[in-house]
């Protein structure tokens, strides 16, 4: 009978506690979904990035900024379904160097999610391409007399969340430089990717594809300099540096 009645208290606690844990279970997963929803919809915006090619392939990085919706270095490999418009930004590149060695081409995206590629999602995109900095006096380049062209951002080759607060002072003025470092995905590999770690304020965005080395030589402080840029690679057998800019990020 004492058994019996253990049995029956059991099956009534069980039979009261199963929708409070239901409840709890729809509550969190109601809380999750919210969450999730609420930040892949927090990056929607324009996105700008700075175009460069490595004479195999054409990549985007994308232009960040310390703030959301912009807080990612993302670099991507680019597609193109029309090829003559590869053809043509490729030969801009080649053709159109400043006495730095950049050539600079940007681009800018119809609006989106930039956590499609923080997530390393390949969509297609409605693209307009710019010589030099579509926001500072860049000239939008013509394709058959059309200014928006469908590129798909094929290849994620880096993505890297900024997790610095906009505002915060450097503490060590003197601090050397961080780069990301990656392999080109180019058949054959052609050279090898760095990516300057932006930092706390002043730092910069600097793109770096060199041949012969695995690792970044020392680069003291974190002023924007071109010179330095090359001085911090000069053990790689060859360096260009398409994209360097620092006035985002002063």
């Amino acid at each position: 009978m004492r058994s019996l009645s253990l049995k029956l208290l059991f099956m009534l606690f069980l039979f009261v506690l199963a929708p409070l844990t239901q409840a709890h279970s729809h509550k969190e997963k109601y809380k999750e979904k919210h969450q999730s929803e609420h930040t892949m919809h927090s990056r929607i915006g324009y996105h700008g990035m700075a175009v460069f090619t490595d004479g195999s392939a054409i990549f985007a990085s994308h232009l960040p900024l310390y703030r959301q919706p912009h807080d990612f270095q993302i670099v991507y490999r680019l597609a193109f379904y029309d090829k003559g418009v590869e053809q043509q930004i490729q030969q801009y590149l080649n053709e159109n160097k400043r006495s730095d060695g950049q050539a600079v081409v940007t681009l800018l995206p119809e609006q989106f999610d930039l956590n499609e590629l923080a997530t390393s999602q390949t969509p297609t995109l409605k693209t307009r391409f710019f010589t030099d900095h579509f926001e500072r006096g860049g000239q939008p380049m013509l394709f058959n007399d059309k200014k928006e062209v469908n590129v798909k951002y094929a290849t994620p080759v880096l993505v890297e969340q900024l997790i610095i607060a906009d505002g915060e002072a450097s503490e060590n003025a003197g601090k050397k430089a961080n780069w990301f470092s990656v392999s080109l995905p180019s058949k054959p590999q052609t050279a090898r990717l760095f990516v300057h770690k932006i930092d706390t304020k002043p730092s910069f965005d600097a793109i770096v594809l060199a041949k012969g080395c695995e690792e970044a030589g020392a680069y003291e402080g974190n002023v924007l300099s071109v010179d330095a840029l090359r001085d911090a690679f000069a053990h790689c057998g060859s360096v260009e540096i398409p994209y360097a800019d620092s006035q985002d990020f002063q």
